[in-house]
């Protein structure tokens, strides 16, 4: 199954430095000049970049304009991957936040590091005690922040997701963690200009947002950090995740209706009974919404970028942009991002921006390139011997590493959670979703299987390749997938599986939870009125 993923490189005129790039990302250009350098070198240990991580949450690859999408949804982002490196068929590890956060922060699959349903799933728990639970690393000190912090650097995160908090471990080694969604920065956000044009008023809805407090605290955070010191800056935006609720000017612009917001903001709870089979709005109604939001978490990042430029370290920055999941929008009548491991879930952006514009332009077509891979690359360009490991890969130096056989992507179910899906609607099949399901991607072929079972084997990039019949050469390709299964789950590492724990009476992070659609209430009825919009 072992072959060489071929790496295409494109270049483009007018090679611009770091002037030049946030000039763009300011006007919204999509492709800008330069040659591509072929350079993988290393920075020397005492020219550490300062590195930043920026995930776009709920984000699928396939409607980025870098990514061929018809729409223009995001300019900045691909204002960023002209002017660095961009994986055409990156992969997810897992299609929801805590465990794909996990693996990003750990350099494991969620096989290993266990931060998945499976974990707070106990016999005689509802939907609602689940979320009452963080989760414990087994191994504190391999997460990112805390390696970082043992190589020299200051680590600084921002979160407005309550998966992506202390409370599940996520902030160890940070000097400073800051959870969004809490009141208290929501408190300490400033309160905009009056607007008298289109522009301003968009600026004015993006600074009311958790994206636009988010970057607000970063420019602070940039003011106060010492100079001389390496840092790494991590940044979760939300904007895309249901419920979607863009701003006026986004709907108009992207077809959406004003309708449909309000429908959604009406009936809390609706991501749930989506989920649970039933189909309250069509893909025509959510789609223009989604790519609104898109849109809006695509301007955070251009936010950002101009922020970073504005204190002069984005040109030696290593900046890396991907996404923890992506997003069902009505395909095959599924949506949100529970229960599968389809491809508009797995199938997740990922570009990275190299100290100095090394290598602009490259696009690499490589298919087995997973988010997994943050790892070991933020590692190494930290200069932290030894970064690569069994599953995550320093993508910089990807040419002088053997090439992969296999990516496997999980999904691990809750009882609980199925059983509250079932008291939404009764048609809704609890035993049919109880196992795991796995997609194996080798080169070739995309298996997906349940429990050990091969359901669906695709070849990838739509083609056939030469020697046995197709439906011969399919079934091979699934046996192949249901053996490399049975040796992946028989290699697990239990000792490095972290453990749910309870997080105290954190009614703020349980209430967002809920509102994001990962929690039901008690009776297993009609889920918890939630908030009348969605706060990015």
């Amino acid at each position: 199954m072992s072959c060489r993923a071929n790496e295409h490189e494109r270049g483009w005129r007018g090679r611009s430095r770091v002037l030049a790039l946030s000039i763009l990302l300011a006007a919204g250009c999509e492709r800008a000049g330069g040659s591509a350098g072929k350079s993988g070198a290393r920075p020397a240990p005492e020219h550490r970049p300062n590195i930043v991580l920026i995930v776009i949450d709920t984000a699928r690859a396939d409607h980025f304009s870098c990514y061929g999408y018809g729409a223009r949804t995001t300019p900045n982002v691909d204002a960023l991957a002209a002017h660095g490196i961009l994986f055409r068929n990156a992969r997810s590890v897992a299609p929801w936040t805590l465990p794909s956060h996990m693996s990003m922060f750990t350099g494991l699959p969620p096989r290993d590091h266990g931060a998945t349903w499976a974990a707070f799933s106990e016999p005689g728990k509802t939907s609602r005690k689940l979320v009452e639970f963080g989760f414990a690393p087994a191994e504190p000190e391999r997460m990112l922040g805390a390696r970082l912090r043992a190589a020299g650097y200051r680590a600084y995160g921002f979160s407005p997701n309550p998966w992506v908090s202390r409370n599940h471990g996520f902030a160890e080694g940070f000097e400073g963690f800051t959870e969004l969604w809490r009141k208290e920065e929501q408190s300490s956000t400033p309160s905009p200009k009056r607007a008298t044009t289109p522009e301003e008023q968009l600026r004015n809805e993006f600074q009311r947002t958790r994206s636009g407090a988010a970057v607000t605290a970063v420019e602070r955070m940039l003011a106060e950090h010492p100079r001389g010191e390496p840092f790494f800056l991590f940044v979760n935006f939300l904007d895309s995740h249901f419920p979607y609720d863009p701003p006026h000017s986004l709907r108009d612009r992207f077809g959406g209706k004003t309708e449909t917001v309000t429908a959604i903001r009406e009936n809390p709870g609706c991501e749930f009974r989506m989920i649970a089979g039933l189909p309250l709005f069509s893909p025509e109604e959510l789609v223009p919404l989604y790519d609104a939001d898109l849109f809006a978490a695509d301007r955070a990042v251009g936010e950002l970028m101009r922020r970073l430029a504005s204190a002069g370290v984005l040109e030696d920055a290593l900046v890396v942009l991907t996404s923890d999941h992506g997003e069902l929008l009505g395909e095959n009548g599924r949506y949100s991002h529970q229960l599968y491991v389809d491809e508009p879930l797995m199938h997740v952006p990922l570009i990275l921006k190299l100290p100095g514009g090394e290598r602009a332009g490259t696009i690499v077509d490589d298919p087995l390139v997973t988010n997994l891979d943050v790892y070991a690359t933020v590692l190494a360009a930290a200069g932290v011997e030894g970064a690569s490991g069994a599953f995550s890969r320093d993508l910089i130096a990807a040419a002088r590493q053997p090439p992969r056989e296999l990516l496997i992507g999980e999904y691990a179910p809750s009882r609980a959670y199925l059983d509250y899906l079932h008291g939404l609607n009764d048609r809704f099949d609890v035993e049919d979703h109880l196992r795991e399901r796995f997609v194996v991607y080798t080169p070739e072929f995309r298996t997906e299987l349940v429990g050990p079972t091969a359901v669906a084997t695709t070849p990838l990039s739509g083609r056939m390749l030469d020697g046995m019949p197709g439906e011969a050469r399919l079934a091979a390709a699934a046996r192949a997938a249901e053996q490399a299964l049975v040796e992946y789950l028989a290699a697990r590492d239990g000792a490095r599986s972290g453990k749910a724990r309870f997080a105290g009476d954190d009614l703020e992070s349980v209430a967002e939870l809920e509102a994001l659609g990962y929690a039901g209430t008690e009776d297993h009825e009609e889920p918890a009125p939630g908030p009348p919009a969605k706060q990015r």
